[in-house]
């Protein structure tokens, strides 16, 4: 005779299976998120041509034009201790001056290179190796240049006010204003050329000069690097523990270091394009990158969806609490431990190696990446929503927060 008795859909049997299945699948979860994050971390060319490519922009959007004036910067005192000495020569010439004239600082140093047709190599001696840097600073006998200043603009000037003064006599200003070592000595004379305005205008109205003394203070030291640190573009360009320019880019040194910006953004976006055409390494496995970047996402999605709705069947029928308190699945456990373990397992593991995987090896413009994306969103809400059933079941056999 057959029984008419059907086994309780709580007892202990049908709660351990529920129990067994529902940890199978966590472990499954986490062994799937540990393989893609690790295959995220790792080292591949599409990401290493990414973060070049990166620093190629960066490198497109420095302007070298605030350079000569970080360096004259070094030079203040230098600055103002030759205004004090043109100034002190035109007063003791009796001259009136119109306005405030100010003495052009001099600053010398090797020239920089064009950043939108150099070689990356020659940018990258300019950044990486000590330069020598120097301004130069005026001397003489003031009371024998007023006299020559006031006996020059005599013959020339009969009612002159000076507006404007520069030195000349060193090598000529150059890119931006910077001057070059080429044939300047440390010492020997200059010529400051004094601007004359005067009513009636005399013609031709050319400058006055005297000559003066000057010598050049000179340092080495690593200007250009020090500079590039203080412009958020240079910033991205250096390696903030070892002082590297170029991080990135000396992956492909070999290959680019001959080529100009844009040259080496164009073979690093061919072999970009490459890569998105063709595969990546998973660990030996040749995959497609497309296929990569969105089934992660929609597998771990699947897997937390199936494990929220497994919780919620458990927290849903009457089942002993007893069983699932003792069953040895961590996010049961007792302690707070366990409650930092679902949400760090079924939230933050999750979360991170989706991520990251987007992060180095989508692009935006496939519809594989927009859906990763989608795909990660429901992720993480089916991760709340499952801690959220989890929290509810340790409420039932854990009546206090334990």
């Amino acid at each position: 005779m057959v029984s008419d008795v059907v086994e309780n859909p709580t007892s202990d049997k049908f709660l351990g299976e529920n129990l067994k299945a529902i940890k199978h699948i966590h472990q499954l979860l986490m062994v799937i998120c540990g393989a893609i994050l690790a295959f995220a971390v790792r080292t591949d060319s599409f990401a290493k041509s990414k973060l070049a490519l990166k620093e190629l922009a960066a490198l497109r959007e420095i302007s070298l034009q605030t350079y000569p004036s970080y360096l004259s910067k070094r030079y203040k005192d230098e600055g103002e201790q030759n205004n004090k000495f043109v100034m002190a020569v035109i007063r003791e010439a009796g001259l009136p001056v119109l306005g405030h004239p100010v003495v052009e600082q001099p600053v010398f140093s090797d020239p920089p290179p064009d950043l939108n047709s150099a070689k990356l190599s020659a940018i990258h001696a300019f950044f990486s190796s000590p330069q020598k840097i120097g301004t130069a600073v005026l001397d003489g006998d003031k009371k024998y240049l007023s006299q020559q200043l006031a006996k020059n603009i005599a013959t020339r000037n009969p009612n002159p006010r000076i507006v404007g003064v520069s030195i000349s006599g060193l090598s000529s200003p150059g890119y931006f204003g910077l001057r070059e070592w080429v044939n300047t000595s440390q010492t020997g004379p200059a010529s400051i050329a004094f601007v004359i305005s005067d009513q009636p205008q005399t013609i031709p109205n050319t400058p006055v000069a005297v000559l003066a003394a000057y010598s050049i203070r000179a340092e080495d030291g690593d200007f250009p690097l020090e500079w590039l640190k203080t412009i958020p573009p240079g910033r991205e360009l250096i390696d903030t523990k070892t002082n590297m320019i170029f991080p990135h880019l000396n992956e492909f040194w070999e290959r680019v270091n001959a080529l100009s910006v844009d040259q080496a953004t164009l073979v690093l976006q061919e072999e970009m394009a490459e890569s998105t055409r063709g595969t990546l390494s998973f660990f030996g496995v040749p995959v497609d990158r497309s296929l990569v970047v969105w089934v992660g996402p929609a597998v771990c999605f699947s897997i937390i969806f199936f494990l929220a709705f497994h919780i919620r069947h458990l927290r849903l029928v009457r089942a002993n609490t007893d069983t699932i308190k003792y069953y040895p699945w961590i996010i049961f456990f007792r302690g707070t431990a366990a409650y930092l373990m679902a949400i760090g397992t079924l939230l933050l593991l999750p979360a991170s190696a989706n991520i990251l995987l987007l992060s180095k090896f989508g692009l935006r413009a496939e519809w594989s990446t927009r859906s990763a994306y989608l795909f990660t969103t429901f992720m993480v809400l089916s991760s709340i929503w499952s801690l959220v059933e989890i929290f509810k079941v340790r409420r039932t056999i854990y009546p206090r927060w334990e």
